[in-house]
């Protein structure tokens, strides 16, 4: 899995989208997720570059489906801070399909999660 992204992430940073996400799909489709040690926090990150692509692409309800995921596989990894902030970036696909009141109830409810949490630097940017 891990070979994949990074793979993904040189065709991303090379702007070839379309490489990127079959790499990513390539990484996911390596990761098993009923082992015991699969590594959820690196998966997450794959759904979460993939997010990114779709977002840049103006694919934003794709971009919302991978948020989700990036967000629940964060949150299997054990990794609340990646939770909150995949869920938080959710905002920005809705602000662009024009549902602001999606958008500003996930902004306002993500900086209060993460100040529960205790991340207040990071709720306060």
């Amino acid at each position: 899995m891990l070979a994949h992204y990074l793979l993904g992430r040189c065709y991303a940073d090379m702007h070839e989208a379309p490489m990127a996400l079959h790499c990513y799909q390539e990484a996911i489709s390596r990761a098993d997720t009923t082992a015991k040690d699969c590594d959820f926090a690196q998966l997450s990150r794959v759904y979460g570059q993939s997010a990114t692509i779709f977002y840049q692409q103006g694919l934003y309800r794709n971009q919302l489906e991978y948020q989700d995921l990036a967000s629940s596989y964060a949150w299997r990894g054990n990794d609340t801070l990646a939770t909150l902030q995949c869920y938080a970036i959710k905002a920005l696909a809705y602000n662009q399909l024009q549902m602001k009141d999606s958008a500003i109830y996930v902004y306002t409810d993500a900086i209060k999660q993460l100040k529960a949490n205790k991340y207040n630097k990071v709720a306060a940017h």
